[in-house]
């Protein structure tokens, strides 16, 4: 019951009913920006919910008679959190004037403190020369470009006033009982590209018109392939998902031997996946809708989030998938599995009732056997050996479910490993990220294995309840009005 509410909450936040009558790229886009925005009001830690204290007003509101929080950060605005205010010269020595804290707040010594030493307050202008393609140009000299997107934030922070600490005020509450704990992932399995055969290999060396002016394409020679094949039996394992040509002006570190890599290569249960985390994920779609990032050579594409629901302890994995058939239809589809941590004290119960099953089987199995070895001449041996075996049953099978159980680790701990990995990165650059998204799918493969044994165990609980069952049924022909209806039933 608790888990199908969970499930049912988590369809109706996220829109998940509309997954199948998604029917091309274009939607698959426009949910995964709709899913993330979801994902973030979900989110107790994201900006939604938070705002720097220096740029925090509470005010009285003369029109609504109540007191209301606004966030007038330029920050915010840089990384696509809000569409103004934007940075201007004295954004970076705003002060706190006129702020009024809320009442009763104060600064808790006690509470979280920092993974890291504070940054030094310093601009990296080679760094910013060399990303902008500017030679010698400073992030002083570059201060509203700079200033203006991302960035500024990592590589101008003294020039913008982006330095740490940072210190928010809560905006407004959050009042949900589900949350998530970090930004989605998207990602998507590849098939590999090969060479074209068939009528395709035609197309691929069509001739050109020059006569066929009102037809652009068709009237000159095509530099490059007009098609892309696929192999449909074969994964790619490439360490990026596309490789584009450099343009000019490329950021040198970007550029390999010609080339720019987009989309980093991760491992998930077995495969190879191309993920990204959906950080200022307006400004990553985009440009992933840009360079094509889904395209024919994609199989499968898919949104997750981690979501985890206070007060009945239980973890669920959510996932929607988008998969493509070889005429290019999409197909959707929504996969939540959860999982729930048993409280202490429940835990106790839990291994109190495999015990106690445990001991009563192996006493009646002792019981049984004596017998059978005493007056066997009194029982049907066929049906006594059935009972032993029933018995047998039950008492292995809860011990191998107890032992296992015991070596399975909390979901809250796989959980918390997630989160303190993200919270511990050295920065936000590529590799950072790659590392943070790493740690993510470990956590899904932890929660896929432990859904696995889940299910095995459920089989095996039903052949153990089957197994009973058959016995309960011979035990009614040991009665004789019971007995006369099972001969009933034989016949």
């Amino acid at each position: 019951e608790e888990t199908s509410a969970i499930h049912q909450h988590l369809e109706s936040h996220f829109g998940l009913g509309d997954v199948g009558n998604i029917k091309d790229v274009a939607g698959i886009y426009a949910f995964v920006t709709a899913f993330e925005q979801k994902n973030l009001e979900m989110m107790p830690t994201s900006a939604d919910y938070w705002c720097e204290h220096r740029y925090y007003q509470y005010a009285w509101d003369d029109h609504y008679q109540i007191p209301t929080s606004t966030c007038n950060s330029p920050r915010y605005t840089a990384l696509g959190l809000q569409s103004a205010p934007v940075w201007t010269n004295g954004s970076g020595t705003s002060s706190s004037s006129g702020h009024r804290r809320m009442a009763g707040s104060h600064t808790d010594t006690d509470g979280p403190t920092a993974t890291h030493d504070n940054p030094p307050c310093e601009d990296n202008d080679t760094a910013y020369a060399l990303e902008e393609d500017k030679p010698n140009m400073t992030c002083e000299q570059d201060a509203s470009h700079a200033c203006s997107i991302d960035l500024g934030i990592l590589l101008c922070p003294r020039t913008c006033g982006y330095c740490a600490p940072f210190e928010y005020e809560s905006l407004k509450r959050f009042g949900k009982p589900q949350l998530t704990l970090l930004p989605s992932v998207l990602f998507q399995t590849r098939l590999e590209e090969t060479a074209c055969h068939g009528f395709a290999a035609n197309i691929q060396v069509q001739n050109y018109n020059p006569l066929l002016s009102l037809l652009p394409a068709l009237d000159g020679k095509k530099k490059g392939n007009i098609l892309k094949c696929i192999d449909r039996n074969q994964q790619q394992t490439s360490e990026y998902a596309l490789y584009l040509d450099c343009p000019d002006h490329t950021p040198s570190n970007r550029c390999v031997d010609g080339k720019v890599g987009i989309g980093t290569k991760q491992s998930f249960h077995g495969e190879t996946v191309y993920a990204e985390m959906l950080i200022e994920s307006g400004k990553l779609l985009t440009g992933m809708q840009k360079v094509g990032w889904i395209d024919i050579q994609t199989d499968r594409v898919s949104v997750s989030t981690m979501v985890y629901t206070e007060g009945v302890e239980m973890f669920t994995s959510l996932t929607v998938e988008f998969s493509f058939d070889e005429a290019g239809n999409v197909e959707g589809a929504v996969h939540m599995i959860t999982y729930r941590d048993l409280t202490r004290e429940a835990a106790s119960e839990f291994a109190g009732y495999l015990i106690t099953t445990c001991v009563g089987a192996f006493i009646s199995i002792v019981s049984l056997v004596a017998f059978l070895c005493c007056h066997p001449e009194q029982y049907n041996l066929g049906l006594m050996l059935y009972e032993i075996i029933s018995r047998l049953v039950l008492f292995i099978y809860p011990l191998i479910l107890l032992i296992s159980w015991t070596q399975q680790q909390p979901m809250s701990h796989e959980y918390d490993l997630l989160l303190q990995a993200f919270m511990h990165n050295e920065g936000m650059d590529a590799e950072h990220v790659k590392h943070s998204v790493a740690e993510y799918f470990k956590v899904k493969t932890v929660i896929y294995e432990e859904a696995d044994w889940l299910e095995r165990h459920r089989i095996a609980a039903y052949i153990v309840l089957y197994v009973q069952f058959l016995q309960m049924v011979l035990a009614f022909n040991v009665h004789p009005r019971v007995a006369m209806l099972t001969s009933t039933i034989q016949k």
